[in-house]
């Protein structure tokens, strides 16, 4: 009992010592809980607020990237394989066949059009593209003696080291005339070298979707590693369509292997080689 008497004794002399009572004690609780509760109220206000500003950012910004692809793709004819058209045969000489009504979106016919073949003088279609995209066509062109190295049995405007001409004419011999000696005149100007045009040919083909498609040069000449699909042909030219310059070279002209006609694309090939097709 004495012992029990020296406890209380003590507690009480503990609270009078730090002033703490059972009241106080339970006023503090209480003081903490309504401070947790306020904060709560606050954290939910806030992440309302916040709900609120991501869903506008979202409708204004967001969003616009956010479907970027699929807008890409609503404007392009797209299949992932072939088509067949009622009552045509195809004709056995033709490897790879395809047909784009551009103006409706739709491959009206397909047959191998993903599979690899050396493009040839199509590869000026690209380096067109590139022209365009990166040139100034009034800019004047020195021709350099790498734009005239080519064999008596390759396609050229005739260029001589040291002549002079605009873009421009560059760009309607090779599209034109299919002048090699024109692309590498081209490519040199417009990125400073070869190397560095193919480059951006290549990254090019890349954002236009063109995936099966690899370059080394801008003219077409033969290489193993010069390649490309019908497919990438189709979405390389349409792409070179929405420049006038081009549209009017091509209606003068055209190319061998690609037909164009109103909203109409049509590309085939006929020359079978190691990758199958040209």
């Amino acid at each position: 009992m004495k012992s029990t008497s020296k406890k209380r004794s003590r507690s009480k002399k503990v609270q009078k010592r730090t002033g703490i009572g059972k009241g106080a004690i339970a006023g503090i609780v209480v003081a903490v809980l309504l401070f947790l509760a306020l904060i709560g109220t606050l954290m939910l206000i806030l992440h309302d607020n916040a709900k609120d500003f991501v869903s506008e950012y979202e409708k204004t910004h967001y969003r616009k990237s956010l479907y970027k692809a699929e807008t890409f793709a609503s404007q392009l004819c797209v299949t992932d394989t072939d088509v067949a058209m009622e009552g045509y045969t195809q004709d056995a000489s033709l490897h790879a066949v395809g047909l784009f009504d551009v103006q409706g979106k739709n491959v009206l016919y397909a047959d191998q059009i993903f599979k690899p073949l050396y493009p040839a003088s199509t590869t000026k279609i690209m380096t067109a593209y590139v022209a365009l995209k990166y040139g100034n066509l009034d800019d004047m062109v020195t021709v350099s003696e790498r734009a005239t190295d080519f064999d008596e049995d390759e396609q050229v405007c005739g260029l001589q080291a040291g002549d002079q001409l605009s873009l421009r004419d560059l760009l309607n011999g090779l599209l034109l005339y299919s002048g090699n000696d024109c692309a590498i005149a081209i490519a040199e100007h417009v990125s400073g070298s070869v190397e560095a045009f193919v480059d951006k040919m290549n990254e090019e083909a890349r954002n236009l979707g063109a995936t099966g498609t690899h370059f080394v040069n801008p003219h077409g000449l033969q290489n193993e590693d010069h390649y490309t699909t019908a497919y990438d042909l189709y979405l390389m030219f349409n792409a070179c369509l929405q420049n006038l310059q081009f549209v009017v070279d091509v209606d003068i002209v055209g190319f061998a292997d690609i037909l164009y006609c109103e909203s109409y694309i049509g590309i085939w090939s006929t020359v079978y080689d190691d990758l199958g097709a040209y």
